[in-house]
């Protein structure tokens, strides 16, 4: 094992014992990392900027905001790709799965011996990209958007997906007052041509509770041309199309920020 790899990497320790924190510390500095300290995931949120680690050791169970909280602020609301090392003493079966399906990258049991830790610090940094989650699903107030295929497509690239979300947003503004203007005059050419509209632009912007209202309402027009069925869905997809917007607004900012950062 090449200790080497683990001088002068900066490692954020978030535990709230003590003694293991008193372990960890010593075990890792006399690998010549540089160890920070906090004492639950609500005082690691504090650092900043988090960019500035190389890896977070993440204990599961803490006080008032636990690891797998803390990861989610990581991933879904920061969009940081730290690489992040699930530290429990509860080797229950299924929660490695369970830690990395919320983003993290590497899983160690407590008790661990030093050979056992450092083994998988190593071998989540040699990992292309540390092993990195590039995760991008949002949620928030009873919806989920998913922008990993836009990330996709985009290559990684935030500011072209900052831009699509700009014109997702604008085209839906715009098509959501088309099928205001449609129900109004009973339209249902109009009405069921915009919900094809917004059903494609959410298959790229992937926020699935819109989605199946849009393929729903597409289908109504076709064939049932219910008008008080119609004016529910309407009303339900404007509903959530602002949550959704306002969500997606949020996300913007954030990749401002990156661009201004970079």
């Amino acid at each position: 094992m090449n200790l080497s790899l683990l001088a002068r990497k900066k490692i954020l320790v978030v535990e709230d014992n003590s003694i293991n924190q008193m372990l960890v510390t010593h075990t890792l500095s006399k690998s010549g990392s540089i160890i920070h300290i906090a004492n639950n995931g609500s005082h690691a949120l504090t650092f900043t900027p988090l960019s500035q680690f190389d890896i977070i050791l993440m204990d599961i169970h803490m006080p008032e905001l636990d690891g797998y909280q803390t990861t989610r602020i990581i991933r879904n609301e920061l969009h940081l790709n730290i690489p992040i090392i699930a530290m429990t003493a509860l080797a229950i079966k299924g929660e490695d799965e369970k830690c990395k399906e919320i983003g993290m990258n590497g899983y160690v049991s407590k008790p661990f011996t030093t050979e056992s830790l450092c083994s998988e610090i190593i071998k989540v940094l040699e990992q292309p990209n540390g092993n990195i989650s590039n995760s991008l699903i949002l949620s928030n107030d009873g919806i989920t958007i998913d922008l990993n295929f836009l990330n996709e497509l985009a290559g990684g690239d935030k500011m072209y997906v900052k831009t699509m979300l700009s014109l997702f947003v604008e085209n839906m503004t715009v098509n959501m007052n088309k099928l205001g203007h449609a129900l109004a005059t009973k339209d249902w050419c109009l009405m069921q041509k915009t919900a094809h509209l917004i059903k494609s632009s959410l298959s790229v912007v992937k926020a699935n509770e819109m989605y199946q209202l849009a393929v729903e309402l597409e289908k109504s027009t076709l064939m049932e041309k219910d008008e008080i069925k119609v004016q529910l869905l309407i009303q339900k997809l404007n509903q959530l199309y602002y949550k959704t917007a306002s969500l997606l607004q949020k996300q913007e900012t954030q990749l401002a920020i990156f661009k201004q950062v970079a």
